[in-house]
């Protein structure tokens, strides 16, 4: 993949945008740095290989995840950034990590950039997944899937994690640094999701004070608590749709309690976000859950 962009770069032949499927940032910033490098091969030694691998060229912009999620405002910014001209370069490059995260609205704000790109720009969309991203967003760049070897998690991590909700970690676009850090613990957290999940509202408030404030205890293990409840979400609405799903729920849900549920876990990202209580957020999303 890599001499492959090296031709690309030396002819002058770059595309105007990319989806990297299976990739991560370090491509991308290689492929940034290539662009930029005074010997086109990322040498890493350069001034420009340098700022670059430390994030302060003034013409390379990444966006990642506000939270769980890339939101509006931040897409609008790279814009505001494109319409203005190359600090140092020729060109200027917007690097969108984990573009799988993009909500609707910043979806549509980026499809616009790419449908009227502007001269001397260059997007690189990096994602594990081309799930959540739109397909008129697909249609203008060139996608690209990444060998096998770096998905998510490979067959040999899955073997040596020995984890027994790697579905549901792969559906919540972990990151194996994610898994590897929490590995003593995310079994159990979705074990505890899972229960409370199903419990009557007293019951559930009682681990809420217990179990949750146990296992979430810094703000990581909390926005990766929501997100997991976010899988819970999205398998309870398969189940209701009579399809498979990831995760093993008995509890059936109207289409109302699906509703709430998921604007409940939003007000607790909420929460996390603003520096609110997550425990309190948790006792309101019980008590109005049903």
């Amino acid at each position: 993949m890599k001499n492959y962009f090296q031709k690309l770069i030396s002819a002058n032949k770059l595309a105007h945008a990319y989806l990297l499927v299976g990739s991560s940032l370090e491509l991308a910033l290689w492929i940034t740095q290539s662009v930029y490098c005074k010997e086109q091969n990322a040498c890493g030694q350069c001034a420009n290989c340098r700022r670059i691998e430390h994030g302060n060229h003034p013409d390379v912009h990444i966006v990642v995840p506000d939270g769980t999620k890339i939101k509006v405002d931040q897409i609008r910014e790279l814009q505001r950034e494109a319409a203005l001209k190359a600090v140092e370069g020729q060109k200027q490059v917007f690097i969108i990590d984990k573009a799988s995260k993009m909500n609707e609205n910043a979806a549509n704000a980026l499809l616009k950039s790419l449908e009227e790109p502007l001269q001397d720009t260059l997007y690189l969309l990096v994602s594990e997944t081309k799930n959540n991203i739109l397909p008129t967003i697909i249609s203008r760049v060139q996608t690209l899937k990444i060998k096998e070897e770096n998905r998510l998690v490979s067959e040999a991590e899955k073997t040596n994690l020995q984890l027994k909700y790697l579905n549901i970690y792969e559906d919540c676009n972990l990151s194996i640094e994610q898994v590897e850090q929490y590995k003593d613990s995310i079994d159990e957290w979705v074990d505890v999701i899972s229960s409370t999940l199903s419990q009557n509202t007293s019951n559930a408030l009682l681990s809420v004070q217990t179990s949750w404030d146990k296992n979430f205890n810094d703000k990581e293990s909390k926005q990766l608590a929501t997100v997991l409840m976010q899988s819970y979400v999205r398998s309870a609405v398969l189940i209701k749709r009579g399809k498979p799903s990831i995760w093993e729920i008995d509890v059936p849900y109207s289409w109302e309690q699906l509703v709430q549920l998921e604007k409940g876990v939003n007000n607790i990202q909420r929460a996390i976000h603003s520096n609110g209580h997550f425990l309190l957020a948790m006792e309101d999303f019980f008590i109005q859950k049903i």
